[in-house]
């Protein structure tokens, strides 16, 4: 069943518990937002007391091109956007892999492949957030729907 974002509001899942710590890692959902202007977080996993490290899957509608961006944010950042972009009120896949320090790789619908190589780590991840990025100063709450969000079940933590 999707669950219903409202970015106005806002309207976020959370839990202080990481799914997952370190690579490699893969964030994925299904998602309709209803708004293709805005930079919004689908799938985010970071530090709770930090602006820095995490790993973020975010639809990127405020970027030309309206890409998915599987960010990284250690000590720097950086990011891997689809060749292709989403668009408002339609049923998307997004998918972040993250396999190492120095890969990474964005999908949309199965395809349209970006990657980055900048080498970064993550440190001191503890939260687990779907809907927008919750990290000390939370921002780019989602609007429209997600679904089915999958993170590796190998290395996921017990939610309760």
């Amino acid at each position: 069943m999707a669950r219903l974002f409202n970015d106005a509001t806002p309207d976020w899942l959370s839990i202080n518990t990481a799914a997952v710590t370190a690579m490699p890692l893969t964030l994925a959902c299904w998602f309709n937002s209803n708004d293709a202007t805005l930079t919004q977080g689908l799938v985010w996993l970071g530090d709770k007391d930090s602006d820095t490290h995490m790993f973020y899957l975010a639809a990127r509608g405020a970027t030309a091109g309206d890409p998915i961006s599987a960010f990284i944010y250690g000590v720097s950042n950086a990011e891997a956007l689809t060749s292709t972009g989403y668009s408002a009120n339609t049923w998307h896949h997004a998918c972040g892999v993250y396999t190492s320090a120095t890969s990474r790789a964005a999908y949309i619908d199965g395809g349209s492949k970006g990657t980055n190589t900048t080498s970064i780590t993550p440190s001191g991840v503890d939260r687990t957030s779907i809907g927008r990025l919750n990290r000390l100063t939370p921002s780019q709450a989602f609007s429209g729907r997600i679904a089915e969000v999958g993170i590796p079940l190998s290395s996921m933590t017990t939610l309760t």
